[in-house]
């Protein structure tokens, strides 16, 4: 988890102040630490950020760290010689092209990024940044400071939320756009995956710097495709769970979310797995009769039509979505986070991924109906090319939890391999009831038991009962649920920030 924060004035007027409050607003993030870097200096400051001493800058890089027993924000670090440059981060770094990997992820290959950095840094910010960018392996956001000028970006799957905007007087970014509507920077977009942006006094630029990486469908034969996932989707689950003992698993009783607890298993962790959802609902009847059949310790959080009025308001803060699907989808995330900080679990795993991935919707049938296998494999590819907006989104929620969330199936790699498997490894045919194919296969391969390799997808929103019970408020209100939403959104910013929400975009 942690936060990345950075603000420069394009007037030259001081963002000392401004740049704390950011770090204020995102103290959920990383309770822990707080830096912040000007001028060629980094300053640690309170946690609680009071009674911060006053200092002269235009403009400010910072970050909120949160100390766990892995891998965590990435230190604020000066390279050499002349201490010009400062790099930082928030997330993991697993490798570094041209570099030898470290002997184990808690080592980032900070050192060798900055030396990367140095290497290919030839005045423009934002360009050596990207370039550094394409040789880098793990799930991170990253920002270099030089003279005043700023440079950040985002890993091409987008693991990690990073935000961004402009207005008069100020160019900023921060890791959830609440940082930035706090210091008057109403219009903010997130930053897509692979992008850089470089800010300066004269403005700011943002381009692409990397992309996914698109790959052939090589892959026929069902048993080598389910080798090689195995293969990564174990390896994306060590490196994220290096120096952990004990973690847990938003789990439903699903292939996907399995798929993951037995992984972390094999690796020898303690795992409990997390279920929230209306009492009886199919999500919590499904992970009681798959964790005792898997012999893993669950937790479950039930939550009713109270518990969820209570809580909506927080939930809608910290996702700044106020979209039925966007809200119903992290309700049980949300409540399953609390439930993982009373367990004292700051690492947490999801399966979010899969589905696109490996072709999980219902709606790749009728695709595979009118355009056949090289049309699913382009909607397939879509999917995939746009999952960082369902991996921030679900970032955010647990966030505010004080939880720390991996996504081992959106893996750099994992993404890589899915790509090389023919769609029909996926989805075989327009009457495939089940579809993920491969994963169920993968599933058999790891010992989950034959009702989990061949349950049948269900959306969260309706397996947990949240679409439900947000239908019952909306209709109490005489609303539908997207205005009874809207309208909650409206609420929780204007009383925040003292603007409406359309100023805010955050309906989206």
């Amino acid at each position: 988890m942690g936060s990345l924060v950075g603000l420069l004035s394009l007037k030259g007027e001081n963002v000392y102040s401004l740049i704390v409050e950011m770090l204020k607003t995102l103290a959920h993030r990383g309770p822990s630490r707080v830096w912040l870097s000007f001028g060629g200096r980094v300053i640690h400051l309170s946690k609680r950020l009071d009674g911060v001493e006053a200092h002269e800058t235009s403009w400010a890089i910072g970050g909120n760290l949160m100390e766990t027993d892995g891998v965590d924000g990435l230190e604020p670090r000066f390279s050499k010689p002349g201490r010009r440059l400062l790099l930082a981060g928030a997330g993991s770094l697993f490798a570094v092209e041209g570099f030898p990997p470290p002997p184990s992820p808690k080592g980032h290959s900070w050192s060798e990024v900055s030396e990367a950095f140095q290497r290919g840094w030839d005045g423009s910010l934002g360009e050596a940044l990207g370039r550094v960018m394409r040789r880098l392996y793990g799930s991170y956001i990253l920002a270099v400071a030089s003279e005043g000028r700023i440079a950040f970006g985002r890993d091409p799957v987008g693991a990690e939320p990073l935000y961004f905007g402009v207005n008069r007087h100020l160019v900023g970014f921060a890791s959830e756009g609440k940082a930035l509507w706090k210091v008057g920077i109403g219009e903010t977009k997130a930053l897509p995956s692979g992008f850089v942006g470089e800010a300066s006094s004269s403005g700011l630029r943002v381009f692409e710097a990397c992309k996914l990486p698109e790959k052939r469908a090589e892959v026929t034969e069902m048993e080598e495709a389910a080798e090689r996932v195995h293969r990564r989707l174990l390896e994306a689950c060590r490196l994220r769970a290096e120096g952990l003992r004990k973690v847990g698993v938003f789990y439903s009783g699903g292939l996907d979310s399995s798929l993951i607890a037995l992984a972390l298993r094999r690796l020898g962790l303690e795992v409990t797995l997390l279920v929230s959802g209306l009492e009886g609902s199919r999500d919590v009847e499904s992970a009681e009769e798959a964790a005792g059949r898997l012999g893993l310790k669950l937790k479950i959080t039930p939550f009713d039509r109270k518990d969820v009025e209570a809580q909506l308001e927080r939930l809608v803060y910290s996702i700044e979505r106020c979209g039925p699907m966007d809200v119903a989808v992290t309700l049980p995330l949300y409540f399953s986070s609390q439930a993982a900080e009373e367990e004292e679990l700051k690492n947490v795993f999801s399966g979010q991924g899969c589905d696109e991935l490996f072709g999980g919707y219902h709606r790749y049938l009728k695709i595979l109906q009118e355009k056949g296998f090289e049309g699913l494999e382009k909607a397939l590819w879509q999917d995939v090319q746009g999952l960082a907006g369902s991996l921030e989104r679900d970032n955010m929620a647990t966030a505010a939890g004080g939880v720390r969330i991996h996504f081992p199936a959106a893996d750099l790699r994992v993404v890589g391999e899915a790509g090389r498997i023919h769609p029909r490894l996926k989805v075989s045919s327009g009457e495939d009831r089940l579809r993920k194919q491969v994963l169920r296969r993968v599933a058999e391969k790891m010992g989950a038991p034959s009702f989990i390799v061949k349950m049948p997808k269900k959306a969260v929103q309706y397996g947990s009962g949240s679409q439900r019970i947000l239908k019952l408020l909306a209709r109490e209100k005489g609303e539908t649920v997207k205005s009874y939403l809207a309208e909650v959104f409206q609420r929780v910013y204007s009383r925040a920030f003292g603007k409406a929400e359309e100023d805010r975009g955050g309906s989206n």
